[in-house]
């Protein structure tokens, strides 16, 4: 029986130096399991993310509306 599996693992962390290190302990690690014959890294630009979540009920349905409209309009 034979075929071909992916398998994603995503690192989070608030310093790129430490997720770096993290990613290739992992590959390392991965690469000594049977059957496992290649592992990438991919890492997108570096970028910072920011998520924020609005409560509409404490800020106001009306509020939260007309502010972001101005973002989709813009």
């Amino acid at each position: 029986m034979g075929g071909q599996a992916t398998a994603d693992f995503e690192i989070y962390g608030y310093d790129f130096t430490e997720t770096d290190k993290a990613a290739a302990e992992l590959k390392e690690a991965l690469l000594k399991v049977n059957g496992v014959s290649e592992v990438n890294i991919s890492r997108q630009d570096y970028q910072p993310e920011y998520q924020v979540d609005f409560d509409r009920e404490k800020i106001g349905f009306t509020w939260f509306e007309s502010f972001y409209s101005s973002f989709v309009s813009a």
